[in-house]
């Protein structure tokens, strides 16, 4: 029975050491999210960044983006839409530019969506995979009155949302699993 156990176990550990390497070792973070939307008026414009990081890892990235939703109102401001993201940095910044049409319903709801793409390396003879996020941005359209004159001006910059990336997802799994192993290996002493 312990025996058992443990290959599947050792089986498990085995799978999760293998599909580790394709979690996303870069993350990006947002000042709006769907707890807290971007509240516009019909025809306002303003820009917003987004934040990428690469914490984890060994190696530094290169991100594509593109707004794969919302590209009525969204698009990017940078001229390379190819980013450098050095290991161990968390601030390289995208630029967002929102555009409600004047005509847009009050109270009514929008959703930006920036995917951003690993560029995987050229490398002879191997498949090169890579990654994918996409960053939601709710937006919110309100009247001009309502949101007062503080509304014609960028939003202050705010401290963006903490991520809980997926390799922390795997390293806590990883551990459970060492945790839950010691009392089976007790148990064969």
């Amino acid at each position: 029975m312990v025996n058992k156990n443990m290959k599947r176990v050792f089986v498990f550990a085995i799978t999760l050491l293998f599909i580790a390497p394709f979690a996303n070792a870069f993350g990006v973070s947002s000042p709006y999210w769907d707890e807290k939307p971007l509240v516009m008026y019909p025809g306002q414009s303003n820009d917003l960044q987004l934040q990428l990081q690469n914490m984890v890892g060994d190696e530094n990235m290169k991100l594509t983006a593109s707004v794969v939703e919302g590209g009525d109102i969204a698009r990017l401001t940078d001229e390379d839409i190819v980013y450098d993201v050095p290991l161990g940095r968390k601030d390289v910044k995208v630029g967002v530019r929102v555009d409600i049409p004047g005509n847009a319903q009050l109270y009514g709801n929008y959703k930006i969506k920036v995917q951003f793409k690993q560029v995987a390396k050229e490398s002879s003879g191997t498949v090169g995979l890579s990654g994918s996020v996409v960053q939601t941005i709710p937006v919110f359209i309100k009247s001009k009155e309502e949101l007062g004159p503080q509304s014609a001006i960028a939003p202050q910059e705010e401290k963006p949302r903490p991520l809980f990336p997926i390799f922390a997802l795997t390293l806590i799994v990883i551990a459970l699993i060492a945790l839950l192993s010691i009392p089976l290996l007790r148990k064969k002493k």
